[in-house]
Formats: C-alpha cells, sequence, structure tokens
C-alpha cells in the first residue's frame, strides 16, 4: 500500500489531456476573402497552434475553452482545422468555405466632354478560379472593357456591369458624365522623385480628369490614357535628374526626376588564343555623373585596371565564351551589362586517344595516348598517360592532377573517391620543357599538362571543373608549384612536396642534367623561378600553395624554401609571407621521400583535404583567405644555418635521418606555416560592394588576412576599404595591386570578417 500512495500523485501528475474541437462557428464561410472563426472545445493553451488545411493560421485565445483564428480568402472547399498544443493534437474539424463570388475591376466614376468617345477598362477575377461571364448594360463591350461615345450635351447615365461564375452574381454600377466644358483638372505630383534617364509610364492621382486630355511633359507631347475621374496613366520620356513641366489640359504640376542610373553597354568580345585582347567598359551617365567602373566575374586569367579589361587566353581556352559582367556606378546606382568574351580556337592540336579502359572495384583505370605536333614537343612523339575514372561522381568529383618525381612514370593505381591524372615527363625536365630548335627555352612538358587536362574535362564527365588542383613530390613537387603558379587560372590549389622552387639553385649535378635541356643557367632559368613569380605575377598571387619539405633531405635541400632568389632577392616563405599569398607550409626532419623519424608520414595534412573539405573548400571560381605572420608560427631556420655543420653543395645542412635534431638548418626541428586557419567558403559574400567571410583557428592566433582570387569585390590601388571584425573595425588601403589585408585575432569561435567600399 505505500507504494501505490507513492505512485498515485506521479500517475494523476502524468495524466495529460490533448486538445479537443467541439465546434467551429461558424462551420461555414465566405470564400475569397477573410473571416474569423472560433473554436470551442476543451484543453486549449496559451501555445496552442491553429492549422486549416494544412496551413499554421493567427489564432488567438479569448477565452478558456475559444479560440480565434482568421481565414484569409480561401478558395470553394472543404478543410480540415486541428488545434495543436505540448500536449498533443486535436482530432480534425471541417471548416466549409463557400463559393467565393467574381469581382469586378473598373473605375466608379468617368468624365467626358461632350461629344467625345473614350474606352474603359474592365477586368474580373475569380477567387475560386471559374470562368465569369460578363454582361455590360449601357454601352458598347470592347476586349478592354467598354466604349462609350458621349451626346453633343450635357449628361449623366449610368453603365451597368453583371459578373457571373454560375453560382454567384456581382454587379458595379459606373457613372459616365458628359460635359460641353468639364472642369479643371488637377494632378497631384508623385512624393517621392521618379527614376531618371528611362522613360516610364506612371500612374498619378489628381481629381476632375476627363477623356480626352492631351498634354506635354518639358515641351514634348506624352502619351495619356485616362484611367478615372481621379487617376491618369502618362507615358513620361527619358530625362536626367531635375524638375520638369507636366502638362495636361489646362493644368501643370512639376515632376521630380531623380537620380538616372548609367547605362552600361553589352559586349561581346572576341579574343584569340595567346594573343592579348584589351577592352574597356563602355558606359555613360544621363546626369553627367562621374562614373566609376568594373568588370566581375571576367574569364580565368582575364584582368582589370579599373577602365579595361586586359585577357590573354592561353592555348588551351580556345573555343569558349565566357560571360562576365561590366558595371558602372555614380555613387548612387551601380548599373550592369552582361559582358562575353568568345575565344577562337587558333591552336589546333592533336587529340589523345583511350588506349584501354579496365574496370576496377569503384572506379575505372584509362590508359591514354597523347599525341604531340611541334607545339607540344619539338620531336612529335606519342607519351602515355593514366587516368583514374570514378564509378560514383554524383555532385562532382575533383580532378587530381598527379606528376611523377625524378625517373617515374605515370602511376598505375588509383582510388574512386576523385578523378587521379597521371602524365609523363620521360625527359625529366622538371615538368617544364626544353629548349627548341632555335634555342629557346620552351615548355613544353607543361603544355602537354594542359593539353590533358582540357582533354579530360571536356571528354569525361563527372569532374568539378572548378576542382583542378595539381600535386607532386619531389621534381613533381616542383612541376606542381610551377605549374599551378605560372598557369594559376587552370588550377584550385597546388600541393607540391620536397620541390626545388628556386631553379638556379638546384644542386650542382641537377643543373649540370637541367642544363642539357634548358641551356646554361639564364634568365630563361628565372622565368619558373616562384618567388620571382610571386613578387611579379598577380595571377601567382592569386594561387594557393601547399608545401612540405625535409632538413634531413640530402636530395633537395631545405634550402629550396630559405635561399633567397636571385632575382627578388627572396626565399619562398619570404615571398609567400611578403606578398600575402596563400599557403600552408611544413617542414620536418625526414628525408626524401622516408618520413620524419618522429612525426611519422603525412603528419602535416592537418586532417583538411582543401578540394572536399565541406567547410573551407578551394574551388577555381571562389574567393578564399590566405593568411600571413602568424603568431602560432614556427620558425623555419635561416639560410646561413645554426653553424653546427658545415655546408654540402648537395645536401645543405641536412644531417641523418635516423638521429633527430643533427641538421644544422637552425630554427625548430618541425614547424609550420598558417596551420590550422580555415575560412567558410560556404558563407562567404563577394559582390561589387562587400566582402564577407567568416574565420577561425584551432587557438587563438593573431594573423594577417588577405582576401583573395576575389571575383566581384575589386579594388583600385590604394583604395580605402572599411572593414569589421568582431568588436574591431577600421580603415585601410589596398595596396599597389588591389589587394587589402586586415590584422585580426582568430579563435576557435568562427567571427566575420566584413570589408565594405568607402564612398569617393
Amino acid at each position: 500500500m505505500r507504494r501505490l500512495a507513492w505512485a498515485l500523485p506521479l500517475l494523476f501528475a502524468g495524466c495529460r489531456h490533448a486538445p479537443q474541437i467541439q465546434t467551429l462557428e461558424p462551420a461555414a464561410v465566405p470564400g475569397g476573402r477573410a473571416s474569423v472563426v472560433r473554436i470551442v472545445g476543451e484543453h486549449f493553451d496559451d501555445d496552442a497552434v491553429v492549422s486549416i488545411g494544412g496551413e499554421v493560421v493567427a489564432a488567438k485565445r479569448v477565452g478558456d475553452d475559444v479560440l480565434e483564428a482568421r481565414v484569409d480568402g480561401l478558395k470553394r472547399g472543404r478543410y480540415p482545422v486541428v488545434v495543436r498544443s505540448k500536449d498533443g493534437e486535436s482530432a480534425a474539424r471541417e471548416l466549409v468555405v463557400l463559393n467565393a463570388p467574381p469581382r469586378i475591376i473598373a473605375a466608379e466614376r468617368h468624365i467626358v466632354r461632350a461629344g467625345a468617345s473614350f474606352v474603359a477598362r474592365v477586368s474580373t477575377v475569380d477567387p475560386d478560379g471559374d470562368a465569369v461571364q460578363l454582361r455590360i448594360d449601357g454601352a458598347e463591350r470592347t476586349d478592354a472593357g467598354f466604349s462609350v461615345t458621349a451626346p453633343d450635351e450635357d449628361r449623366t447615365w449610368t453603365v451597368k456591369l453583371t459578373a457571373t461564375d454560375g453560382t454567384d452574381t456581382a454587379t458595379r454600377a459606373i457613372e459616365i458624365v458628359a460635359l460641353r466644358e468639364p472642369p479643371t483638372p488637377r494632378v497631384d505630383p508623385p512624393m517621392v522623385p521618379l527614376g531618371g534617364g528611362r522613360a516610364t509610364k506612371v500612374v498619378l492621382n489628381g481629381a476632375n480628369l476627363w477623356h480626352g486630355l492631351t498634354g506635354t511633359y518639358d515641351g514634348v507631347d506624352v502619351a495619356i490614357e485616362v484611367l478615372a475621374h481621379n487617376r491618369v496613366a502618362v507615358k513620361l520620356v527619358a530625362r536626367p535628374r531635375g524638375t520638369y513641366a507636366l502638362r495636361l489640359g489646362p493644368t501643370t504640376a512639376q515632376i521630380e526626376i531623380g537620380n538616372s542610373p548609367p547605362i552600361v553597354a553589352p559586349r561581346i568580345v572576341e579574343a584569340a588564343e595567346q594573343k592579348t585582347r584589351e577592352v574597356e567598359v563602355e558606359a555613360h551617365d544621363p546626369d553627367g555623373d562621374a562614373l566609376r567602373y568594373f568588370a566581375v566575374d571576367l574569364p580565368p586569367g582575364a584582368t582589370f585596371d579599373g577602365e579595361r579589361v586586359r585577357f590573354t587566353p592561353d592555348f588551351i581556352q580556345g573555343g569558349r565564351t565566357y560571360v562576365a559582367t561590366f558595371a558602372a556606378s555614380d555613387g548612387t546606382v551601380t548599373s550592369t551589362a552582361a559582358a562575353k568574351f568568345v575565344v577562337s580556337d587558333d591552336v589546333r592540336l592533336p587529340q589523345p586517344k583511350v588506349v584501354s579502359r579496365s574496370k576496377q572495384e569503384d572506379h575505372d583505370r584509362v590508359v591514354l595516348a597523347q599525341y604531340t605536333d611541334r607545339f607540344l614537343d619539338p620531336d612529335g612523339r606519342t607519351y602515355e598517360a593514366r587516368l583514374v575514372v570514378p564509378h560514383d561522381t554524383d555532385g562532382g568529383r575533383p580532378l587530381r592532377v598527379y606528376l611523377h618525381g625524378f625517373g617515374g612514370r605515370p602511376y598505375r593505381g588509383g582510388r574512386g573517391d576523385l578523378f587521379g591524372l597521371y602524365p609523363h615527363d620521360e625527359d625529366q625536365t622538371y615538368w617544364w620543357g626544353k629548349q627548341d630548335p632555335s634555342g629557346r627555352l620552351t615548355p613544353y612538358t607543361a603544355r602537354r599538362v594542359l593539353h590533358l587536362v582540357a582533354f579530360v574535362l571536356k571528354r569525361f564527365e563527372g569532374i568539378d571543373p572548378n576542382r583542378v588542383y595539381i600535386f607532386g613530390p619531389s621534381m613533381g613537387g616542383a612541376g606542381a608549384v610551377t605549374i599551378g603558379a605560372f598557369y594559376a587560372r587552370h588550377f584550385a590549389y597546388a600541393y607540391g612536396t620536397m620541390g626545388q622552387m628556386v631553379p638556379r639553385l638546384h644542386r650542382p649535378s641537377r643543373r649540370e642534367q637541367l642544363s642539357g635541356l634548358w641551356g646554361p643557367p639564364s634568365p630563361a632559368w628565372d622565368l619558373i623561378d616562384i618567388p620571382r613569380l610571386l613578387v611579379e605575377s598577380p595571377e601567382a598571387r592569386n594561387q594557393f600553395f601547399l608545401t612540405r619539405h625535409g632538413k634531413d633531405d640530402p636530395i633537395i635541400h631545405f634550402g629550396a624554401v630559405l635561399f633567397r632568389s636571385p632575382v627578388v632577392g627572396l626565399g619562398y616563405y619570404e615571398a609567400a609571407q611578403q606578398e600575402r599569398v596563400g599557403h600552408y607550409a611544413a617542414w620536418d626532419e625526414g628525408a626524401h621521400g622516408p618520413p620524419d623519424p618522429v612525426l611519422g608520414a603525412k603528419w602535416w595534412e592537418d586532417d583538411w583535404d582543401p578540394a572536399t573539405d565541406p567547410i573551407t573548400r578551394i574551388t577555381r571560381d571562389r574567393a578564399f583567405v590566405a593568411f600571413s605572420e602568424a603568431s602560432h608560427d614556427d620558425d623555419p631556420g635561416d639560410p646561413e644555418g645554426d653553424g653546427s655543420r658545415a655546408f654540402d653543395p648537395d645536401r645543405g645542412y641536412a644531417g641523418e635521418l635516423e638521429v633527430v635534431g643533427d641538421q644544422g638548418w637552425g630554427g625548430d626541428r618541425t614547424g609550420t606555416l598558417n596551420r590550422g586557419l580555415r575560412w567558410d567558403s560556404r558563407s562567404l559574400v563577394d559582390t561589387i560592394d562587400r566582402f564577407e567571410v567568416k574565420l577561425r583557428a584551432e587557438a587563438s592566433v593573431e594573423v594577417i588576412a588577405t582576401p583573395r582570387r576575389v571575383r566581384r569585390f575589386w579594388l583600385r590601388p590604394r583604395e580605402p576599404v572599411r572593414w569589421r571584425h568582431g568588436a574591431e573595425a577600421g580603415e585601410v588601403e589596398a595596396d599597389e595591386s588591389g589587394a587589402v589585408s586586415i590584422p585580426v585575432k582568430l579563435s576557435p569561435t568562427w567571427s566575420t570578417l566584413s570589408l565594405s567600399r568607402r564612398a569617393d
């Protein structure tokens, strides 16, 4: 008994009651107009929700057991009414919505000069969608409504309109007033200025408006349609900003015209492969205001200097049409027009051929024969390439272009999570090229890589063309960074490991080998000097780079990233930081292939795949954020070393892989630049007037954030920009290239960086 007594209060406390509907008052409401229905029942609480026909409606509690719900113009039919509360849902009660009568839309009164004719507009609508029959008594029916010819005397009469949907009937009486001497009309000007610079039709209110009125606007005859005795439609010709007289009969109204938007001319621009095309944004302002021009969403590789677009299509951009946007702003309004860039296919190349295709568990392995001509190879040889084609390509898959190392061949494996393209550099040209018959260093190998990419994108479905990235180790790492920088327009990012960044700084034996292909070290080698490209090439600065190098690497020693370019006097790390280039860099005490003896393999990948990450995904067609000078960056060391080891021209200051800490490069044994820094590519805002992105870090970090690959928020050199990040705000200037860099404090919590253009 004690146990039962203890349980009874809980039993009764658990007895909850769902709402119940007893009656609807009224049970039937007219269709096509708003009504209020009283719902009488039980167990209604203050948070009760009412739905009618499955749609939640406005309702309020007006008594312990009464709700009032608003019914907004439902069509004819029967609708279930349900009340929901936290304790459950009522059984449905049926509400009947009756037929909605048709409606007649017509002016109630017309004034006409005696002896004149006019046409009055009439229309009907039926909320239930029923066919409506309209009868007109006292006037001649027309397609628009009815026509009237007034007698030559003062007279007032009525035109009767009757509409029926077969169930209900609506009537309307229209008063017609014919006068020999119509009254003086009145026209009320608009309460706000009208938009200028274009012809516009405006409906004005007034009084004593009569059919037969004529008028002028700024001295020009205008078309007038009197809609009723108190409304008139006037088609105004285009005028710039100002005040203009509208004269209707004997009366005049002053019409204020506001700002006239700029007028931007649409363009069709014809361009040829490997030839520079320059085109200006053509626009004018009807008010004579000074304009600022924009060119956004440009073709890959095109640049804009504030007045003209400069575009040099490369040899795989032929046969394509790119749609960009030209815009002009007068400081108040920005107008746009489409600009089509049509690139002719001038460099015709032999197409690769599928030699074989074998089916694997989740992908196909394809062998390609790449045929060449003198543009792709001085000897016109045929090369082998391999391709991995996933079976599941829903949503589009990335394409990874994998460049093998020195002495390697196209990879023969693969997996089905992405497309993998494996070219061949059998001459070991470091994926660039060699001298042509005239002795000029020509990028034959790089061209063949691009040619294969273009072929695969066109031939195989399911590739996301904005997620093509290039990757490689050693010679392939140098090639990935070089091609990724030089042809940045074609790749979302470049990922190179153990790659030499400055060709002139290769170890002696490699310089000798390359001299046989490139000629002796000369300024021709400096064309693919990565620090030089980052300093001098806007296209390269808009690329994102991932790199890893080993301090115990005896093949491509750590000087590859620390030693300074003879052209610009900066090492790779220095150039990437100074130029605010997007980069994530890692180093350890691994060798040329063998991993760090403590950290192991791929520790630097940081659980981040830039091509597939759902938040921080790098794509070719979207801006990203480049980070530099992060407070948590590690120290890579000094080009001079720490003095613990003598410099070896081949090995640099590398020690033994098995001996931890014996290398002489100084700085931190292992480390990263920009580790764990992320942006949210999903919510990024990139417009002409505003740029906004969410940022975070793994821990509290101070860093400089620079938007890169911006599609629309284009800035002039030294243009002032307002910024806000959390509680911090300020104003900075863009640099000489138009990039803007903001010092921010990041934490593991997402925070929003906003940039806005300051009005001139």
